[in-house]
């Protein structure tokens, strides 16, 4: 029978790494990982951030050990916010081993109404009195739900719009209470890693401000005993973009690091500070508290060799690696090992770095760990999953090749092994008599065919017994 392709190629693809397959996918929690008892929370802003997010569920998925029926372990949440709705939707194609984000996952801060706002003469003077605090008044974007068009402050305008905002602080405290009911690893610790890259419209001017919102919901809820916020951050050098566009996120990508490095060192600061009103029920008002624990910033580039191709793919598999390296548990070291030796002690790590360093630039700030493309490890999953793709390619290949019974009649005949020759040969080697003992009878070849020779021996056997 031929091999039906339509029927197994899913069988077929589900060893494709690209489509998001892999070995692991034929051995139910056999050889998967464990992550740590920390609470994961992961959140993504803006395209880049969202395609992480997606990302990482999928990979998690495929590494970790999952309770049945589930899609991620109970210890982890995924969040993408953006203003882009075309983006969000495509956030929850199925990979071939059905995973993608829910709509539980996504929250839209793109609204209609506040959007149309820029078509009125007078935009500017209906603006919120907190909002027009920031907002620059020759900015006035046609936005229609495909993005903040590369506006960093257009971002933090939807941001603030009425319903955005509250959709906003409900889905984070949603997944954070998720996080919460979960009975496993008691008194463990809140990660929240918040992903975005700087270069673009929404992520590029919202994760400052998602940062300080985070911390304001945890401080509310009284979490923040065991809470720590890691920001991983997409440099300008990832995005594929050439032309005006290329310098349209260099300069947003300047704007957003300027902002980075003064929150990241906000503790430091005599008169600094985070102030900032979002509604008038809720604002966060000058907290002397840097905006990340620690911030990992993602760069295009290989160490020696510059840009890479297909950059921003390589960052997101990048990342994607470093935070499953964090968050899984190892037998060797205790279950936080990872997670917190590696993120708590970051400034010993920037200590012992700048000790080392020759020719220390004046008045630098020191508070980000950089991963570029050189920081990925040979990829043997892939590798393997590739070969095994390949092979099982070319058997279907052999069986799509299978002969016709017309070909086979044909060779058949040309052997000389045909069903009646077979016949036609044994029977003429075959002894002319045939003698059983049992019976003291002789036997032709006609008896045995005729079945005279099964009804004798069912006849001695009868008279034995």
């Amino acid at each position: 029978m031929a091999f039906d392709i339509n029927a197994n190629k899913k069988i077929l693809k589900r060893l494709s790494v690209a489509d998001g397959g892999g070995f692991v996918n034929f051995a139910s929690n056999i050889n998967r990982a464990k992550t740590v008892n920390d609470k994961i929370l992961i959140i993504g802003s803006g395209g880049i951030g969202g395609k992480s997010v997606t990302k990482l569920k999928s990979e998690i998925y495929k590494r970790f050990e999952i309770p049945e029926g589930k899609e991620k372990s109970d210890n982890v949440e995924f969040l993408y916010l953006d203003s882009d709705t075309n983006e969000l939707n495509n956030s929850c194609n199925k990979d071939i081993n059905g995973i993608g984000l829910n709509s539980d996952d996504l929250c839209p801060i793109f609204n209609p109404a506040a959007a149309g706002l820029f078509k009125l003469h007078d935009w500017y003077n209906r603006l919120k009195d907190y909002q027009k605090k920031w907002y620059n008044p020759n900015l006035s974007p046609t936005l229609s739900g495909n993005g903040a068009k590369g506006i960093r402050q257009a971002s933090r305008y939807l941001m603030t719009s009425d319903g955005a905002f509250n959709k906003i602080v409900e889905n984070i405290e949603r997944k954070l209470n998720l996080l919460m009911e979960d009975t496993i690893g008691r008194g463990a610790s809140i990660r929240v890693f918040l992903i975005a890259g700087i270069g673009g419209g929404t992520g590029s001017g919202s994760f400052i401000d998602l940062a300080y919102i985070i911390r304001e919901i945890i401080k509310e809820n009284g979490w923040n005993t065991r809470f720590k916020i890691t920001g991983c951050l997409y440099l300008p050098d990832v995005y594929e973009v050439s032309g005006a566009g290329k310098f349209k996120i260099m300069e947003n990508g300047y704007a957003a690091l300027k902002e980075l490095d003064y929150f990241m060192n906000v503790a430091d600061l005599e008169d600094g500070g985070f102030n900032m009103q979002y509604l008038p029920n809720f604002e966060v008002t000058n907290p002397k508290t840097n905006v990340f624990d620690n911030c990992i910033l993602m760069t295009g580039s290989k160490d020696g060799v510059g840009a890479i191709v297909h950059s921003e793919s390589t960052a997101i598999n990048t990342l994607t690696d470093f935070i499953i390296d964090l968050i899984t548990r190892t037998d060797k070291v205790d279950d936080r090992f990872l997670i917190e030796s590696f993120l708590d002690n970051e400034p010993t790590y920037l200590t012992v770095a700048l000790d080392n360093m020759i020719n220390t630039p004046m008045n630098a700030n020191f508070s980000y760990m950089a991963i570029g493309a050189s920081s990925m490890v040979l990829p043997f999953e892939q590798i393997t999953c590739y070969l095994g793709y390949k092979t099982m390619e070319r058997i279907n290949n052999l069986w799509n090749k299978e002969p016709s019974a017309v070909e086979i009649t044909s060779l058949i005949n040309k052997l000389g092994i045909s069903p009646q020759n077979q016949y036609n040969e044994m029977y003429s080697r075959a002894q002319e008599r045939y003698f059983m003992p049992s019976t003291a009878k002789d036997f032709t070849k006609d008896d045995v065919l005729n079945g005279e020779v099964d009804r004798k021996v069912k006849q001695e056997i009868e008279i034995q017994n």
